[in-house]
């Protein structure tokens, strides 16, 4: 039984065709369920919804969004991997609930090579550490310094534990040095928002892909630090 996938973060996913079960003539018949393992309003999210609904006007029927956050998007990839195989589920997958956590849980409860099918790369979005405007640092230098002098003061906001916000911040904090506290959400959005009103918390995320981190930054609710790797990614199947 397997089902297409593909990833986000840096590719797109799709629940899996199940062989010989449908034509290219009699597909879609019906909605098409699309899983976004993370909360609503971040990169997944806001990219699926995108794709949806440009596969609802080339398809003529309907590609309904359905989030379900948490443990990184491991919960959500693995209920898209227990679906029937008929093509109907699609996930919005990424590198870290696709590529990442098999090596990271020693219990998974789907492996992405034999449980999905890997349809089509959707996005290559970069990372970005922003801050509250209370804390004292304005560019990545200062805040390693602030972190340094005060350890564990600060505590930075994942999409979830073994996400790859929360495994860049595990970088930086090995390279520099530095110990923050990791506190982890269902997806970006909620992490977005609490940010704006907690002083210790530094946040790392996707910025261009997550209009609200742009419009809090003109709003003087988040301070920018740095940013890391950007290009666009091609979709095959949109």
């Amino acid at each position: 039984m397997r089902r297409i996938v593909g990833e986000v973060s840096a590719a797109l996913a799709v629940a899996a065709f199940a062989a010989g079960t449908v034509t290219a003539q009699q597909y879609p018949a019906k909605p098409i369920r699309m899983i976004v393992p993370f909360a609503p309003g971040g990169p997944n999210d806001v990219i699926g919804r995108i794709i949806g609904q440009k596969r609802t006007e080339a398809w003529g029927q309907s590609v309904v969004i359905e989030n379900r956050g948490g443990a990184g998007g491991t919960i959500g990839v693995d209920m898209g991997a227990k679906a029937p195989a008929d093509g109907y589920t699609i996930i919005m997958g990424g590198s870290s609930n696709l590529a990442v956590a098999p090596s990271l849980y020693a219990k998974l409860p789907y492996d992405p090579l034999h449980d999905l099918v890997p349809i089509s790369n959707v996005a290559i979005v970069p990372y970005v550490v922003t801050v509250n405007p209370g804390v004292p640092a304005r560019n990545m230098r200062e805040l390693v310094a602030i972190a340094k002098t005060k350890p564990k003061f600060l505590s930075y906001g994942s999409s979830g534990t073994g996400s790859m916000s929360s495994l860049a911040a595990e970088l930086i904090k090995s390279t520099s040095g530095i110990n923050i506290i990791d506190v982890p959400y269902k997806g970006t959005a909620p992490a977005v928002t609490d940010n704006r009103g907690y002083l210790g918390r530094v946040r790392r995320d996707h910025p261009f892909r997550h209009r609200e981190i742009r419009q809090s930054h003109q709003g003087g609710r988040h301070q920018g630090g740095s940013v890391r790797g950007y290009r666009q990614a091609a979709c095959s199947s949109c």
